[in-house]
Parts: C-alpha cells; structure tokens; sequence
C-alpha cells in the first residue's frame, strides 16, 4: 500500500529496516558474546573451586601425554582391581573398596577424560583402555595376581585384560556387566536413546566451556535420576563437579562411541570355559532391559568356577546399592585364590622321598604337601 502511494519513501524504508534489523542483530551478537565471557570465566572459576575443594586422593600417573588418577588401598595379595562402567569414576566404588582394603590391596583408577584423569590426546578404542591399565600398572609396581572386578561396561574391559594377560588373573567378578551380544539385542528405541545420549553429551562436551552444563546440573540436578544417592554428600559433590567438566562429556561420547566395537572384540575372545573362580553380580531391580538375566546367567558359563548372585532391592549400580554383596563375593575368591596358593606352595616345599633308596616296610602319604611317614604292619 505504502509503496503505491509514497513511491520515494520505499528506498528510505527500506535502508532504515536493514539498519534496525543490523543493530538488533549487533546487539543480540553483543550479548551473546558477553554472556558467553561471563560463562566461560564462571566455569573457569568454578573449575579452579573445584580443583582445591576436590583435590585427587591418589596419584596422576603420566600414561604417555596425559595422567591418569590412580589409587591403592590396603596390602595383600592377590590384588584386587575395581574397573567402573561407562562415564563412571572412581568414586563409585568409594563404599566397596574401604572395606576389601582391610582384606588385600585395592587399586581403583580413572580413565581418561573421567573423574580426576586428564584427556586423552589420542582417539579412545578398547586397545588405548586396556594400554593405559597396563602402563598405570607397571608404573605403580603393582603385579599380579589380579582379581579383576568390571561393572557394566567395566566388564568388557575386565574380559579383554584377561584375554591380554591370562597368567595374571586369577579371578574375576562382573557387577552387573555388560554383555558381548547386548548392543544387537536392544530394541531400535533403546538403541537410539543412546545415539541421541553420544550426541547429547558432544554437544555438552563443547557449551560446558561456556558454564552451560554447570547451570544445567544446578538448575535440573535434582530432577535427573543420577546414580549418586547412595554417595555421601561430598563424594556426590565430587561426582557433579566431573559432569559439568567438557572432558567428561567428550569422554562419555567417546565411550559410548566405541561400546558396540567392545563387545565385538569381547565376542572374539570367547573360548573354553575359564578354571579360575568367577561371581555374577546381579541386580534384582533390571527390568527395563530384555532378557537381562538370561544375559548375566549366560556370563556365568566364562568359567568352570562361578557363583550367581542376585542383589535383591538393588539397581545397575549394586556397589552403591549393596556394596556388602560386592564386598562378600570379592572377598570370598580372593580367599580361595589363597587357598589354592598355599595347597600349591606347601607341594612346591614339600621334601621329595627317592623312592629306590627307601627302607622296606615304609610308605609315604602325601596330606597337604607333608610326607608323613607310616609304619605297616608286618606281614
């Protein structure tokens, strides 16, 4: 209408909405920048706050170009390590591992980009993993024989140590692990819910910079089901300070990147059945997923030697949930590893008899690895 009737007023109009539409938009850019400067140094601050109310309670052992926390526990042998799940830290297994310390050494670590670790500086795949445990290993001093103890996706990594090193693991526990053929079993729902988590926690992985993941967790925290209630108050303190951290959310991505090329490789190492003693630990609050408890009754056939155990009342995370059932059958292999070591020994000791220069009416019965020597009777 306009243009009809004030021709000449349409190049004025016009310049002067392009005009308005740049200043809004000079604005709008203005302020995003600033609200992303005063994101970016409240994370940096909060970081720092966190870094001196939170500082690592074990060692940042150099892995080759980034550090790896790393904590040990109790003495004794066989030494028991803790391997937690997908995006899970150490601190999950704060209420398991005071109690085995009483009992024999306890390593618990973090993998990279998770909990106090650094990033990793090379692409994550279940080889780096398995590196990174070997190079903690050798730099602690800390030799076998191990009991490896794997929740969740800690379970894959648990099989594949083994398969790496089967002289050194002397028995294993699998806290509600996860299976080699679960990822293809998932419905298609399930299996996008964890697409949209990968991208989900990319996306994170970058705004945390910015204090967006931070505000998040204050604002929604208590509405998202974290699997920290069972933590103390500073050890849940200590969790939500890592998930608002860009490595967690890029380490979380990564792992549920590479979770299906995980089991794959779990899938190839499946041969005879293990001697050495294994203990399934299972939940009895698991229905979401199908089938579960056939897929944990299935890992029980890895060996000659298991022991199912159903934790009643408890969720995917049995070690905050009852960490007295975790404790009970952890405790209970590394006392038959050290049975069979002692009966072992003891044969090892025992003095051998040269039976050709044995006196007549004298045999020998071995108990234990002792000769005792009994008189017969004449005949």
């Amino acid at each position: 209408m306009s243009e009809d009737i004030f021709p000449e007023l349409v190049p004025t109009l016009r310049r002067r909405t392009v005009r308005w539409f740049s200043i809004l938009a000079g604005i709008a850019l203005l302020a995003a920048l600033t609200i992303g400067m005063v994101g970016a140094v409240y994370q940096l601050m909060s970081v720092r706050r966190d870094r001196n109310a939170y500082p690592p309670p074990g060692r940042l052992v150099d892995v080759g170009g980034y550090r790896l926390h790393a904590q040990v526990s109790g003495e004794g042998t066989p030494t028991v390590i803790l391997e937690a799940g997908l995006a899970s830290t150490s601190v999950d297994w704060s209420r398991v591992a005071d109690a085995l310390a009483e009992e024999t050494r306890v390593f618990r670590y973090d993998r990279a980009g998770l909990g106090w670790s650094d990033a990793a500086t090379t692409p994550t795949t279940p080889d780096t993993m398995i590196r990174d445990i070997d190079a903690v290993l050798d730099a602690l001093g800390i030799e076998g024989p191990y009991v490896f103890v794997g929740h969740s996706m800690g379970g894959h990594l648990a099989r594949l140590f083994q398969a790496r090193h089967p002289e050194q693991v002397h028995g294993m526990v699998l806290v509600d692990a996860a299976h080699e053929h679960l990822s293809e079993a998932l419905p298609l729902e399930s299996q996008q819910r964890r697409n949209r988590m990968k991208h989900m926690a990319r996306v994170l992985g970058v705004v945390s910079h910015l204090g967006m993941a931070r505000v998040g967790l204050r604002i929604f925290g208590e509405r998202l089901d974290l699997p920290i209630s069972s933590l103390d108050a500073r050890d849940q303190a200590v969790q939500k300070s890592f998930y608002a951290t860009p490595k967690f959310m890029i380490a979380t991505a990564n792992e549920l990147d590479i979770l299906n090329e995980m089991g794959r490789q779990v899938d190839a190492t499946r041969g005879e059945a293990w001697a050495f003693p294994l203990a399934i630990v299972t939940p009895g609050l698991r229905e979401t997923v199908p089938d579960w408890s056939e897929y944990q009754r299935d890992l029980a056939t890895l060996s000659t030697d298991s022991a199912y155990l159903v934790a009643e009342e408890s969720g995917h995370y049995v070690q905050l949930d009852r960490p007295d059932l975790v404790v009970e059958a952890v405790t209970n292999i590394v006392k038959k590893i050290r049975e069979a070591n002692a009966f072992s020994n003891a044969n090892r000791a025992a003095p051998q008899v040269d039976s050709s220069n044995r006196p007549p009416g004298i045999r020998v019965k071995r108990i234990w690895g002792i000769a005792q020597k009994q008189d017969t009777p004449d005949k």
